[in-house]
């Protein structure tokens, strides 16, 4: 029972507990290196089309590049995938059968082709 939580469990576990439930993590933090994903975003609102992705997907690929060569001169490392996910909300599945609330979350990728471009000039 939920009342018999606070007995069963040793009194310094239960400090941690409600220090960390309050936001206080007194571990030291760990660094681990530089983050291996880049990723833009966008909610896609309004877009129906083919021609709104292009235009959306336009938008995104500039800042993506210039994230992608900063990583490179930084850590002298390329891409090796590309990775697409996105959502669509309100789908009908065999859960929800009414399309309500949810959303679907689908992801593809596909390896990067080998280029190695120079935009420096």
């Amino acid at each position: 029972p939920p009342g018999d939580l606070p007995t069963a469990l040793p009194a310094a576990l239960r400090q941690d507990l409600r220090s960390l439930c309050w936001g206080v993590d007194p571990s030291p933090v760990v660094v681990k290196g530089p983050s291996k994903r880049i990723s833009v975003e966008d909610s896609f609102k309004g877009c129906f089309t083919m021609e709104g992705l292009d235009l959306v997907v336009r938008r995104l690929v500039p800042d993506l590049l210039e994230r992608t060569y900063e990583d490179h001169y930084t850590h002298q490392r390329w891409p090796s995938c590309l990775a697409v996910t996105w959502r669509l909300y309100g789908t009908c599945t065999m859960n929800n059968p009414k399309g309500r609330r949810h959303s679907v979350r689908t992801s593809r990728s596909v390896p990067m082709p080998n280029l190695r471009l120079d935009f420096s000039a």
